[in-house]
């Protein structure tokens, strides 16, 4: 190919734009690769949350992008939107439901201690009835309000999500 022809194949509307797109974005790229860098070198991916932290991660980037920006039509309500859902994550990543009944619990029941069986193994120390019934109880409690937050997360990110653009 001549120099001639390579210049004419370049400098095609499409072609040249493209080109020059990639050399204009390529600091912004690095400047956002330095900036995930340690998102990514704690990713793990053996468990949910991690899913979720690079999820709460980019939402929080576009929530800080359109407030800072403010370009956005009904701005306001879509950074407290987008607030609610940062919310319901980090409480699903918390996983910290029922806190205070478990503390109850534990200050009425005193914590359960490993028994050595003498048998190369270790059990848990027996309960009675209305303490497992205690537990259950609480369990049940603790596993309601884990539902309703994923629940309202996916119901929110559902609805929400496509507004969460520029």
């Amino acid at each position: 190919m001549k120099l001639r022809d390579f210049w004419d194949w370049l400098t095609e509307t499409y072609r040249w734009r493209c080109l020059w797109d990639a050399i204009r974005y390529f600091p912004g790229f690095l400047r956002r690769l330095w900036e995930y860098l340690p998102m990514i070198w704690h990713d793990r991916d053996w468990d949910y949350i991690y899913i979720l932290r690079l999820l709460r991660y980019k939402i929080k980037r576009t929530r800080d992008n359109i407030k800072e920006n403010n370009n956005h039509e009904d701005c306001d309500k879509t950074v407290a939107d987008m607030d609610h859902i940062l919310e319901v994550i980090d409480r699903v990543i918390e996983c910290d439901y029922c806190k205070e009944d478990f503390d109850a619990h534990m200050a009425k029941w005193g914590e359960r201690k490993m028994i050595d069986s003498g048998e190369g193994y270790s059990t848990m120390q027996p309960t009675s009835e209305e303490q497992r019934a205690d537990f259950g109880a609480l369990c049940d409690k603790m596993n309601k309000a884990e539902k309703a937050d994923w629940d309202e997360l996916w119901s929110a990110l559902s609805k929400d999500l496509k507004t969460f653009w520029d």
